[in-house]
């Protein structure tokens, strides 16, 4: 059984490097203090700029009405920096996002909350099935600057783009609901079409100015 358990460990560690190359990269990155959103927009805080016609509505189906507590999804990659932009900031870039959710110690963390997987912690696709949830709604799921939900819930939009074979596509950060526990880690990164209209992809903002602690990095 012990030696069972070894080879369990060490094909663990070899897959997480073959889905994870550059988790365990040493170098460090300085990023200038930022602030950003402690969760993500709430679909009650994208109409409000709906509302002041600086956003495009989305379909009927990510609207929820009822649920305004719950991430807003959805919206493309283009409408979730005119959010952004419309409450005087930008999409997160992927070193700010990073920096968030690994924290600035080295080495880095792998989950925002620390170096192992917690079952429970992050809203995603284990050990059951699970569902859309209210931002904020898992308070496990919190980085060492107290930022909300980077591993589960909803993935979001990032401010880089990646040109790949002849179509424009943008970078997508973190976990879901729709996600198994793998892909909950800090490192995951998505590259999605930027004009797609995903269910499990949200956005928040940099540079809001909102009560909470700034977000640091290196």
């Amino acid at each position: 059984r012990r030696s069972l358990k070894r080879l369990s460990r060490r094909a663990a560690r070899r897959c997480s490097a073959l889905r994870f190359p550059f988790e365990n990269q040493k170098r460090r990155v300085r990023v200038h203090a930022f602030r950003m959103q402690r969760t993500e927009v709430s679909r009650r805080a994208y109409q409000a700029c709906v509302q002041a016609k600086a956003c495009r509505q989305v379909p009927a189906r990510f609207r929820a009405p009822g649920k305004g507590n719950l991430p807003m999804v959805g919206v493309t990659w283009a409408e979730a920096r005119s959010y952004c932009r419309w409450r005087g900031g930008d999409l997160p870039t992927e070193r700010q996002w990073v920096a968030a959710a690994r924290g600035d110690t080295m080495p880095p963390r792998l989950w925002p909350w620390g170096r192992h997987a917690v079952r429970g912690c992050a809203r995603i696709l284990a050990p059951k099935v699970a569902s859309i949830g209210p931002v904020g709604g898992q308070p496990c799921d919190a980085s060492a600057f107290g930022v909300l939900g980077l591993a589960g819930n909803v993935r979001e939009w990032v401010r880089r783009s990646s040109v790949k074979a002849g179509a424009t596509t943008r970078i997508a950060r973190g976990g879901s609901f729709r996600q198994a526990e793998w892909w909950s880690r800090a490192a995951t990164r998505w590259r999605i079409a930027a004009g797609s209209r995903v269910d499990d992809v949200g956005l928040r903002c940099v540079g809001v100015r909102e009560s909470g602690r700034s977000a640091k990095g290196r």
